[in-house]
């Protein structure tokens, strides 16, 4: 969780050029890690991108979820053509050094008592 905090992601975008791509492979079957990295670039005011690869067996590969982020929307063809919108949690407060809530990006969340 550490990884992908406010401070984690200023410290990322200081060690790149201003057209660097920041590529986070967030593919997990228990958490929205993708509704987290939302919440942070657009506090940081970057652009994100999700791209998700298909399982194709045959060809060994595998579901993959990965999010781009840049500083500048991203002007690629094929990656304009393969990535999704990223999901959002409303309500999904921003990671920090000093606060994380891994229980509101679980996938398999149980209901609210009545």
């Amino acid at each position: 969780m550490h990884l992908l905090t406010r401070e984690a992601m200023e410290l990322y975008f200081r060690h790149l050029t201003p057209q660097g791509i920041l590529a986070l492979h967030l593919t997990n079957n228990h958490l929205d890690l993708v509704s987290a990295v939302e919440r942070l670039s657009h506090a940081l005011g970057k652009h994100a991108v999700w791209v998700e690869s298909d399982l194709d067996e045959a060809q060994e590969i595998y579901n993959a979820d990965w999010v781009l982020i840049t500083a500048d929307p991203l002007e690629i063809p094929a990656i304009a053509q393969a990535s999704k919108q990223l999901r959002w949690i409303p309500g999904l407060r921003l990671w920090t050094d000093d606060y994380s809530n891994i229980l509101q990006v679980m996938k398999f969340r149980l209901p609210a008592p009545p």
